[in-house]
């Protein structure tokens, strides 16, 4: 039985050289963006012009080739009376009542977007190991495995002699 537990023990110190654990390593990138998105919308809007009026109070005594010009308050209307040998000429002029105007309509629209990215990255580390003690290992590892060879078989021919 002392045999055994020798042997088992002798394996075990034989086989619990190991090497290192590769170290993981994990990185996490996180990436925030904001992107503005304009846009420019040509609008067609009719803008109403108020109601004007216009009025000339004129004798016609004072009436003549040379006309008598007037003009609103608004500036919008304008006439013009004179009289030429019997008849009586009258000219009004309205300005455009509507208007066709084109805005330009400017929307912003605001784009938040979270880019999230894990990355594992697995560090194996390589030891530089000269020729020499390679060498030294194998003859380590050999001497050893004569001692336990002998040790062994001295053991079995003690067990093994009849009583």
């Amino acid at each position: 039985m002392k045999n055994l537990i020798f042997i088992i023990c002798a394996l075990f110190l034989l086989v619990s050289c190991g090497t290192q654990k590769p170290q993981l390593k994990k990185e996490t990138y996180i990436k925030d963006s904001i992107s503005v998105e304009k846009q420019t919308v040509w609008k067609d809007t009719t803008i109403t012009v108020p109601a004007d009026s216009l009025r000339i109070k004129v004798k016609l005594e004072e009436l003549s080739i040379k006309p008598i010009r007037a003009v609103s308050e608004s500036g919008n209307m304008a006439a013009e009376i004179s009289k030429v040998n019997d008849d009586l000429i009258v000219d009004c002029k309205v300005d455009e009542l509507v208007k066709q105007v084109q805005l330009l309509e400017t929307t912003i629209k605001q784009l938040t977007s979270r880019f999230e990215a894990d990355k594992e990255t697995v560090e194996v580390p390589v030891k530089f190991i000269p020729w020499y003690v390679e060498i030294l290992a194998w003859v380590g590892g050999i001497g050893l495995l004569v001692v336990i060879i002998y040790v062994g078989s001295l053991i079995a021919a003690k067990n093994l002699k009849p009583f």
